[in-house]
Parts: structure tokens; C-alpha cells; sequence
């Protein structure tokens, strides 16, 4: 799949943009190796300046920061990425290709926080322009899907669904979004709704009472579906609504298709990212999103038994930990199937991570100071799910388990966020469950959590939730791996020379992060005249660790004065170090 060249479906046209232009956001100067000097406060306010903000970087730093159109989303959006390629200093001893780090937020088209997390790690990376590795490039895309984060920016419902309002016929009547949810109870929200149902997989417990799953011998049991009545008389509650597609579920890893399911990546705004990715030849994409606030790594297809991690696993999540103060239970990886994170591992070669900035493995990140008991609350992530288990099963996200299954991870989860609200926020955040008539002589429950508490913060513990996360990004860039080779000896004893080198990782991260793992190849090149004598003229290279180095390698070589000598060390998607001696 690594050869596939992905046709660009996406129009350069400039779309309507998210909100006004908000340019109060932003200082912006240029020289004396101070870099750009960039503000982007910790607030929700700061997603309505996002066009004004990348294009002031842009041009505070021109032929180093662009901006470039990708698409225009359905609504007349427009899908940005902000390129960040420092100007070389000058030729470098060695001709190792560029890396190349795409960040992307909100693709999931819900999580705010994740937009804004991009756009302060971009801030931060354009501040520190003069000193940033000559041999990196950034992309950055903060507002992967412009529609749906414009419905999540406005809190029109009390559960973002991040989808784009594609219109499909979801119960296959002929009729489109005839069957949406509902505010009954005129809150001017749109929550959850329970529905009794002796098969269904959940029950009430608790005062006040809250959701948890069934167990065998709950009295009553519960089917959850969105705030609504049964708008098309087919029995049937908010079968039919607006739909459309969640971009971060639209990739072609595990689809299985089906009535009403959208063909992978056939939405104008999600191709362009995947083009994107293709072209670029992404080697390390950061994808922010998730509940969890911690790291998740791409589970190998393969993969049996004990959780698998990737490599560079470890490096980055210590790398998290250091820069956000977060307590961590060690990296945990995750299917992923037909998700954006598991297709560009698949397809392009990339190391991929989801980086959540708000959820319950985030201990000690979420102002704990300011709401005792978040740290022991806030411990979702810290419950072993048997291997195989329905729970287990279901951190795939965009599976969807049979019916009756047991709820997935994140749903079991609701009790620790429900304890979170009620003993660190008073209750804010959650409506408790209340009686709503919803017709023919049927009564069922309403109530959920508010906008901005699960996939989102509140907004006073958004500075918490983002505290060093800019940091994460920038340390990892610079942790990026650094292929060198280092000449340890050089003698000459006549028209002989004795040379010996070693290969060496310079950076802080693995050099299989990206591509094909393995190892690579150091070889020696003898100049005319010249005749290699003892000593492999290839050698095979491991798969080298952070800081790390081969062991010494040693030829004799039978070369005239001032005749050159070159080494050079391969590894994985065109790397390459070179070094010439000239004894």
C-alpha cells in the first residue's frame, strides 16, 4: 500500500472559516534570533482566531512558516495546514533526509481542546524557528474537520457526535434525516435518553442515580440512545438524524461496509489529509483526540497475547510524562480499526499516536489543586480489561459489538467521570436523570453529561488539561533520531591506513520510529587508486535505541595521499549519513 498515490479530491478554494478573525490573539515580530513571538491563550475563544492566527505566523516568518489550502469541507469551510520548514544553516557533514511530523487536531470532529493544543504547540514550535533541527518539518493541521467543530464550538447538543452532515438514509425508508434527536424537555440541550428494555445493557444505581452497566440480576435494565421521540411513528427513536461522517473513522483499515456506511475516504476533506500524509511521507503523526488523556500507540494487526508497542513507545510516553507532570500507568497501544491512526501506520509508514488532553489516565494534570480527590478519581485507565474481553474488544475505536454486548471501556468509564463530577465539581457538568413523556403513554429518562466535560474540559481547567503539551511536541521533534557516523581512529603507515567508525543515533528516539523496522546498512567507499584490504565493504546496522551506537568497525585500506575514503550508513526510508576521510 506504500506505493499508492492518493488523487487529490479537494478544491484550493477558500472557504468560509470558523468564527471571526480574532487577530487581538496574537504579538508578532521578527528578528534578532528572537524567532516569532506567538500568544494563544488557554481558551475556547482562541478557536474562533484560528485563520488569523496561521497566517500571522506565516507571515512573520516568510520562506520558513506557510500556509497551505487543502479543502473545503461540505459547509464551505476551509481545511488549513500550517508548514513549518526551518531554512538549512548551510551544508551539514551529513546528508540525512528530512523528518517530517504532522500534527492533527480535532479530527475527530468533538474535541475543541485537541484543536487548540496544535495550534499552541505550533505557537511555541514558531517561537523557537532559529533553534528548531534544520532537519525536521512540521505540518500542522488544527481543525481537521471545520464542520463539525463549528457545530462542537457552539454547544448545540450534549454530546457532540464530530459528524460532518453528509445525509444518509439511516433506517432505509427513502428519507433523509427524518428521525433527529430532540429537546424535549426544553433545556436548550440535546442529552441522553434511557428506554427501558429487559435486554438492555445498562442500570440506574446510586444517589444520585447514575448509569452504570447491567449486571444479571439488575431489576430494570436500560437501552441508551439520544434525547428524542419517535419523530417517523416506526417504533423507532433518533434512528434517522443529520448523520454524516466522523472523519477520524473514515480510513480504509479494517471497513466492512454495509447500508449506510460511507466508502473510506470519500469525503473530499479527509482525502486531501490522506493525500497530504501520502506526499509528504509523514514519520511521525501526533493525532490529538481521545478521552484518555494520555498517549495510545497503534496495536499491530498481528499482534496476540500480552499488549504490544511499537517501537519508540517507551521514549514517548516518558517524553509525556516529563513534559505535562502526568502520572503514568506505561504506554498502553489500542486496535484502532478503520481509524485515521491505524491507516497511516498501514499506509504510509508513519509512527502514529493519539495524544488525548483531557481524561481520567491524565492524574495529576487536571488541577488537582483546585479539586481534591481528581487525582484518585481520575483513574479509569488504571482497571486491567481481560485480553478478549468485550471491554477489551471494544477499545477498537468505530467497532461497533453485537447487541446486548457489554458496554465498551470508555462507557464503564461513566462511573469514575460521574464520581469526578459529583465529588471535584458539585455536580457541573451533568444533568441528572429526569421523566419526559415522549408519547404514546411511554415514559422514558433524560439527562447525560453537559457540553465540555467529557470530550472536552470546562473551560476553567482548560489551562490544566493543555499545561505542556506544546512542550511534548516540541521535545519530540528535537528527540527525533539523529543518524550519524563517528570516525574513531585514522592512522597512516605508508601507503596504508588503518580506519575504524562507528554509527551512532544522536537523538533521544529509536531509528526504526518510522518505516520498515529493521536495520540498515554501513558501507565503504575506497576513491580511484585505492584498495580495501581487510574489513566488510557492507556491513548490516540493528535497529539502533536513542543515544545509542553500533560497535567499532574497523578496515585497512591501501590508499595513495589525499585520496578519499567515504562512509556511509543507510537505514529505512532514504536515512543516510556520510562522512569523508582523506587521510
Amino acid at each position: 500500500m506504500r506505493s499508492v498515490r492518493w488523487i487529490a479530491a479537494a478544491s484550493l478554494l477558500t472557504g468560509v472559516w470558523i468564527g471571526a478573525r480574532n487577530s487581538a490573539l496574537l504579538g508578532a515580530s521578527r528578528g534578532g534570533g528572537e524567532g516569532t513571538t506567538c500568544s494563544v491563550p488557554a481558551r475556547y475563544s482562541a478557536y474562533d482566531g484560528l485563520e488569523a492566527t496561521l497566517e500571522a505566523w506565516a507571515e512573520a516568518a516568510p520562506g520558513e512558516v506557510f500556509v497551505r489550502e487543502l479543502a473545503t469541507s461540505r459547509g464551505g469551510r476551509s481545511l488549513r495546514c500550517l508548514e513549518i520548514a526551518p531554512a538549512p544553516d548551510g551544508p551539514r557533514e551529513t546528508d540525512e533526509k528530512q523528518w517530517t511530523v504532522l500534527l492533527v487536531g480535532g479530527l475527530d470532529g468533538r474535541s475543541i481542546a485537541s484543536s487548540l493544543a496544535v495550534l499552541r504547540a505550533g505557537a511555541l514550535l514558531t517561537e523557537r524557528l532559529p533553534t528548531l533541527r534544520r532537519d525536521v518539518r512540521v505540518l500542522l493541521v488544527p481543525a481537521a474537520s471545520p464542520d463539525a467543530l463549528a457545530d462542537a464550538r457552539a454547544a448545540k447538543s450534549g454530546r457532540p457526535e464530530g459528524r460532518n452532515r453528509r445525509p444518509f438514509d439511516d433506517d432505509g425508508d427513502g428519507a433523509f434525516a427524518e428521525d433527529p434527536p430532540d429537546d424535549l424537555d426544553g433545556d436548550g440541550l440535546v442529552l441522553d435518553m434511557l428506554l427501558e428494555d429487559p435486554l438492555g445493557p445498562w442500570q440506574l444505581e446510586g444517589t444520585p442515580p447514575r448509569l452504570l452497566p447491567a449486571g444479571e440480576r439488575s431489576a430494570v435494565r436500560y437501552t441508551l440512545v439520544r434525547e428524542g421521540r419517535d419523530d417517523d411513528g416506526d417504533g423507532r427513536f433518533n434512528e434517522d438524524a443529520e448523520g454524516g461522517v466522523r472523519y477520524d473513522q473514515h480510513f480504509p483499515t479494517g471497513w466492512a461496509g454495509g447500508p449506510g456506511s460511507a466508502r473510506p475516504l470519500s469525503e473530499p476533506v479527509a482525502r486531501a489529509l490522506a493525500d497530504l500524509a501520502v506526499e509528504e511521507e509523514v514519520d511521525l503523526a501526533l493525532v490529538f483526540g481521545g478521552e484518555h488523556g494520555g498517549l495510545r500507540f497503534v496495536q499491530p494487526r498481528e499482534a496476540s497475547g500480552a499488549e504490544p508497542l511499537p517501537s519508540g513507545a517507551d521514549a514517548l510516553e516518558a517524553l509525556f510524562t516529563a513534559s505535562t507532570g502526568r502520572a503514568s500507568a506505561g504506554p498502553r497501544s489500542a486496535r484502532f480499526e478503520g481509524h485515521a491512526l491505524a491507516w497511516l501506520e498501514e499506509a504510509v509508514g508513519a509512527r502514529a499516536v493519539q495524544v488525548s488532553v483531557w481524561g481520567p489516565i491524565g492524574r495529576g494534570a487536571h488541577d488537582a489543586e483546585n479539586a481534591p480527590g481528581v487525582a484518585a478519581l481520575f483513574a479509569l485507565d488504571s482497571v486491567p480489561l481481560a485480553s478478549g474481553s468485550p471491554a477489551s474488544r471494544s477499545l477498537t475505536p468505530g467497532a461497533a459489538g453485537p447487541p446486548g454486548a457489554v458496554p465498551c471501556a470508555l462507557e464503564v468509564g461513566r462511573s469514575a467521570w460521574c464520581r469526578w463530577i459529583d465529588e471535584a465539581r458539585g455536580g457541573a457538568g451533568f444533568v441528572d436523570w429526569h421523566p419526559i413523556d415522549v408519547g404514546a403513554g411511554r415514559i422514558a429518562l433524560v439527562g447525560g453529561f453537559e457540553p465540555r466535560t467529557r470530550f472536552d474540559p470546562p473551560e476553567d481547567l482548560l489551562p490544566a488539561a493543555l499545561r505542556g503539551v506544546e512542550e511534548f511536541v516540541l521535545e519530540t521533534v528535537e528527540a527525533l533520531p539523529r543518524l550519524d557516523i563517528e570516525v574513531v581512529e585514522v592512522a597512516r603507515h605508508g601507503d596504508c591506513v588503518e580506519l575504524s567508525a562507528r554509527v551512532v543515533n544522536r537523538g533521544g528516539l529509536p531509528l526504526d520510529l518510522a518505516g520498515t523496522p529493521g536495520g540498515g546498512e554501513l558501507s565503504l567507499e575506497v576513491g580511484g587508486g585505492g584498495l580495501l584490504l581487510a574489513g566488510a565493504e557492507r556491513t548490516p546496522l540493528p535497529a539502533l535505541l536513542g543515544r545509542a551506537s553500533t560497535e567499532r568497525q574497523a578496515w585497512l585500506v591501501r590508499l595513495p595521499e589525499g585520496t578519499p575514503v567515504v562512509l556511509r550508513a543507510r537505514f529505512g526510508r532514504g536515512r543516510e549519513a556520510r562522512r569523508e576521510v582523506r587521510p
